[in-house]
């Protein structure tokens, strides 16, 4: 699993791109990256899919898995992330089946 994070004013949020990620996000896996003593530290996890039924191109998610209102922070992100514009960090998730 491959997760970029982008750093913002007052915000982390890391970037989950469907389209290049085969393994599902569970809620586990959400807690462990947003957890900030022991994970990733992120405010949300923006889930990119070029197929969204839902009006726009990606979905905020907490660290519970519930979708949460877009911000200004979350969009600038967005923006960058399809501009290419390489991320803070880019983070590679290895779990074991």
């Amino acid at each position: 699993m491959t997760l970029s994070k982008y750093h913002e004013t007052e915000k982390e949020y890391l970037v989950f791109d469907s389209s290049k990620n085969t393994e599902p996000l569970t809620p586990d896996l959400l807690r462990s990256f947003c957890f900030r003593n022991f994970g990733i530290n992120s405010q949300g996890i923006l889930v990119v899919s070029r197929t969204s039924n839902h009006g726009t191109p990606y979905r905020l998610l907490d660290f519970s898995g519930r979708e949460i209102s877009l911000d200004k922070e979350s969009r600038s992100v967005f923006e960058k992330y399809t501009k290419n514009i390489p991320p803070n960090n880019v983070i590679y998730y290895f779990s074991q089946h």
